[in-house]
């Protein structure tokens, strides 16, 4: 059973069974067109909910089957064939890497929320004498508008979240491989360490002993104990696991999960000192990424960048704050008309929360927010030609 071929019950989602036919039928068309083989061998996260046979799992399906129709009919026809490519490369196969993935995802989660608004759009328009593009333009009275898509992941929040999964990755497929069945806590603080030196020292003290901690850097630590494997003759009855325990595996006494291992790997609290330190390279990863976008756009045209915030760390009433404090009042930073932080919508079912945009402009942009462009969010406008 596969997307195509199961029957979801979709009754507590936003999606009906017209929906399901609707995306099984346009998916199936669409990738037999653009990249036929990906149906004898699904790839990637939507490869993983192609072969799941769970609502969610197709409800991000349908989502995509609506995302790419209604894009496709609303973006100029020389912009078909450029986003047809980007969704082939960047969704459908395994991503080299993942966070490629996201970015795409992203744009497309955007501008199927932007062409309520306004359309057709542009999908990366090109830009005479220029090497790079903007992900979007569109047409307003007033003129062209530009806007750029990115993930905001958090600079060193991201760094640090890449350091914890490299070591729970590691430690985890290894621990698997040895037939061990643990419970492996890992907590990582905001410092400096070697992935590499840590699991190879984590590694060789489960050699001497199941139980056990290895302290990280001078913040964190990884501890691990056996996890309780515990015979019930069926699943009426659980019994309550020691309280020294974050997990357990419960079986049969010919059960072959004997080696299984459960991980978590969280980041411990951040000190005083590391608010401050994270704060000042957020900034800086934020000031960065804004210089390097700047060549992107056409000069003395409004231009917009569109941030999601990919990392709870970041709080987005922070970020806000950050632009006219920090931003605006620097000259380096004119080009830039305005700031959008998107939030795709909170989920697929019912009491979930939809997508939002907010807008922070520039009040000393050198080409000012359109009045058109502003009704867009004020007074719910909308332009399409």
């Amino acid at each position: 059973m596969d997307f195509l071929t199961s029957n979801f019950d979709l009754t507590q989602t936003i999606y009906t069974k017209g929906d399901l036919q609707f995306a099984q039928r346009y998916l199936k068309t669409w990738i037999e067109r653009e990249k036929s083989s990906w149906l004898k061998n699904p790839q990637g996260p939507f490869g993983k909910y192609w072969k799941e046979d769970q609502a969610l799992s197709a409800c991000h399906l349908i989502e995509l089957a609506y995302m790419i129709d209604t894009i496709t009919h609303n973006i100029t026809k020389e912009s078909i064939p450029r986003f047809n490519k980007k969704v082939k490369d960047d969704l459908l196969p395994h991503p080299k890497e993942i966070k490629q993935f996201y970015s795409t995802l992203t744009e497309l989660q955007f501008a199927y929320e932007l062409i309520r608004r306004v359309s057709p759009l542009t999908i990366e328009p090109p830009i005479p004498g220029q090497r790079r593009a903007p992900d979007i333009a569109f047409q307003l009275p007033e003129g062209v508008v530009y806007l750029d898509v990115t993930v905001f992941r958090g600079g060193p929040l991201d760094k640090y979240e890449d350091v914890k999964e490299r070591i729970r990755e590691a430690i985890h497929r290894r621990v698997i491989k040895r037939n061990y069945c643990l419970n492996i806590n890992i907590q990582i603080g905001f410092e400096p360490i070697k992935p590499d030196q840590v699991i190879k020292q984590v590694l060789e003290s489960m050699n001497d002993s199941s139980t056990g901690s290895v302290p990280v850097g001078t913040k964190g630590v990884i501890r691990w104990e056996p996890s309780p494997f515990i015979e019930v003759e069926n699943a009426s009855s659980v019994p309550i696991l020691p309280s020294s325990s974050f997990a357990g595996v419960f079986g049969s006494s010919n059960d072959k999960m004997r080696n299984m291992v459960a991980s978590q790997a969280t980041l411990t609290l951040p000190t005083p000192e590391d608010r401050e330190s994270i704060s000042k390279l957020i900034f800086n990863t934020l000031s960065n990424k804004l210089k390097d976008k700047h060549d992107q756009f056409p000069k003395n045209q409004p231009a917009f960048y569109v941030m999601k915030i990919g990392h709870r760390g970041v709080a987005t009433e922070n970020l806000l704050e950050t632009f006219p404090k920090h931003i605006w009042t620097k000259d380096d930073y004119r080009w830039i008309t305005g700031i959008i932080i998107f939030t795709p919508k909170g989920g697929f079912y019912l009491r979930d929360s939809g997508a939002n945009l907010r807008l922070i402009t520039n009040p000393r942009a050198k080409c000012p927010a359109s009045e058109s462009f502003l009704s867009i969010f004020t007074q719910n406008d909308q332009f399409h030609y």
